[in-house]
């Protein structure tokens, strides 16, 4: 039917939309960080499509000894994160897109549940 057409059209635009954000977010990240810390830090937060993964988890897949190396990595990127004019411009676009996605989705049926960067609680660092 029509109607499922749009939706379903207007589902998978938003998706691209969520990972164009992302792959820039990721483009600025890059010109700092290597890829492993970057696997880490999504890992820690379960963002930008990674799973999130316990400090133990994160210690076992990339041989850390102490978790303390785990958090000062993530620090950094933070850090970077708060700091870079960039960076927080690409952020904020994220924020707005997903918090349009919310409203929107929230109105159709109230199921919204996906993690966004802003909804890290950065005093945890």
């Amino acid at each position: 039917d029509k109607i499922g057409d749009y939706e379903r059209a207007g589902k998978s635009m938003e998706d691209e939309d969520n990972a164009r954000l992302w792959a820039n977010i990721h483009r600025l990240l890059k010109r700092k960080f290597d890829e492993r810390t970057l696997d880490i830090f999504y890992s820690k937060w379960g963002v930008n499509g990674y799973e999130k993964l316990t400090g133990k988890e994160i210690m076992a897949k990339y041989g850390f000894k102490n978790q303390s190396n785990i958090n000062a990595l993530t620090y950094k990127v933070m850090q970077y994160m708060l700091t870079n004019p960039d960076m927080k411009d690409a952020l904020l676009e994220l924020y707005e897109f997903n918090e349009s996605r919310k409203h929107d989705d929230d109105a159709e049926d109230n199921t919204y549940t996906t993690r966004t960067l802003m909804e890290i609680d950065f005093e945890d660092l």
